[in-house]
């Protein structure tokens, strides 16, 4: 009995010292993405020639990041930039991207 409780007040200590992982997972990804609003313009509203953000699936996104890592879709700095993202990050960059509005 006496090691449940010590497991439980761990448990409870530890949930309040350390963030969630769907917390420390979403501001990982909010990371990733602020990358892309250095060309792309706040929140991927880009003012000027460089491609809108907004607006796009998650689906077109993820498509066109994977042809840039591939180097089967060629820009300026994309293929580059893509190749330095895992697949599921890829993923959870244009699902985030499309969450925007």
């Amino acid at each position: 009995m006496k090691t449940i409780i010590q497991l439980f007040l761990l448990a409870v200590s530890t949930s309040c010292i350390f963030p969630s992982y769907a917390e420390t997972n979403t501001k990982q990804i909010e990371a990733l993405v602020f990358n892309c609003y250095t060309c792309h313009g706040t929140d991927g509203k880009s003012p000027g020639e460089i491609p809108k953000l907004t607006g796009l699936s998650s689906k077109k996104i993820e498509e066109k990041l994977h042809l840039f890592r591939l180097d089967q879709s060629q820009a300026t700095i994309m293929n580059r930039i893509a190749k330095g993202y895992t697949k599921e990050e890829i993923k959870a960059i244009a699902d985030y991207l499309a969450s925007l509005k």
